[in-house]
């Protein structure tokens, strides 16, 4: 594991158990994908995605993007999850729910696991759709991206 994904949390109090967390990852859909951009600026990217069997997927319609040229220059990641934000004006504090997922991500380039992929993510946000989803959008032949990460090392945070 990488020194810098090993650092324990800050408030380990608000540490989340690992089934919290991974419920959090299952029930959400939206999350931010940050990556090691142009010049080595960071670069973070709002996106949807799906947990599927302990990987987060993502989808893309563009072969050549910000994202996935610094994918292809290095495979590690950081994707992160805000469930819940409440800024507490009266207590000068936060309420909120976070995942912070490091992982390696790889763009899924055969067609088959592609299709695999794919239907994962749709049956993940759009159950019902899925099938027109894929007949409009053929993972085999469609200009599109699908992007796996497995994670490394996952932590969840919760206020107190």
């Amino acid at each position: 594991m990488d020194e810098g994904i090993q650092r324990e949390m800050h408030h380990g109090e608000c540490l989340m158990t690992p089934e919290d967390t991974e419920r959090c990852l299952s029930e959400e859909t939206w999350g931010v994908l940050s990556v090691c951009g142009d010049d080595g600026y960071p670069y973070g990217v709002p996106m949807n995605y799906v947990w599927d069997e302990g990987t987060v997927l993502l989808h893309g319609t563009s072969e050549s993007s910000h994202r996935l040229d610094a994918l292809r220059r290095s495979e590690k990641v950081c994707f992160t999850v805000v469930p819940e934000h409440t800024l507490d004006r009266e207590q000068w504090s936060t309420v909120y729910t976070s995942v912070i997922v490091f992982g390696k991500a790889e763009i899924i380039e055969a067609p088959a696991e592609r299709r695999i992929a794919m239907r994962a993510f749709m049956q993940g946000l759009s159950p019902s759709k899925t099938g027109e989803a894929l007949q409009i959008c053929d993972p085999e032949t469609a200009n599109l991206v699908m992007i796996r990460i497995r994670p490394v090392r996952i932590t969840g945070k919760k206020s107190t």
